[in-house]
């Protein structure tokens, strides 16, 4: 004969008993005691502090400016001086990075808007088409991803030495 807990009052009785007699709970041969129903709450809890955790990184590490800026230069940059190489010119090549890094950074002073939104931020170049903005590149988790093509870049710097 074993001992099982009362699911009522939670005193111990006799496996065998019909009823707890300390608070009459009908019990039956086949008790077994009910398994205890698992609380959602904190597991809910836990998985919406990870969320905010996971957030507040992403938030943290969102590129600002200047890593948009860098990013778009040195793209900008590599297709001038692979232009320049192609010439085989040296001379033309030496001008070219004296006046191609600074002239890039000072266009993109002027014209580079990043907005911020928390967990991601949007690079776009004002007045590029025909008056109209277009988005360059997006920031998320600490990096930039740039939406300049090769050709794309040509066309810039082509107009901007216009």
């Amino acid at each position: 004969m074993a001992l099982i807990t009362c699911p009522e009052c939670g005193k111990e009785i006799s496996d065998s008993a019909m009823a707890c007699p300390n608070c009459g709970k009908p019990m039956n041969q086949y008790y077994a005691e009910e398994p205890k129903k698992k609380k959602k709450g904190l597991g809910c809890l836990m998985g919406i502090g990870v969320l905010c955790f996971l957030l507040g990184i992403l938030a943290v590490t969102c590129p600002d400016k200047k890593a948009h800026r860098e990013r778009i230069s040195s793209e900008i940059s590599a297709v001038v001086m692979s232009e320049v190489n192609e010439e085989s010119n040296v001379f033309a090549g030496i001008i070219a990075s004296a006046v191609a890094g600074p002239l890039v950074n000072h266009v993109l002073d002027e014209m580079l808007v990043v907005d911020s939104y928390g967990i991601v931020s949007i690079g776009r170049l004002k007045n590029i088409d025909d008056g109209k903005d277009r988005i360059v590149s997006i920031g998320a988790a600490n990096y930039v991803f740039s939406g300049l093509n090769e050709e794309k870049i040509k066309k810039y710097v082509e107009d901007q030495l216009k």
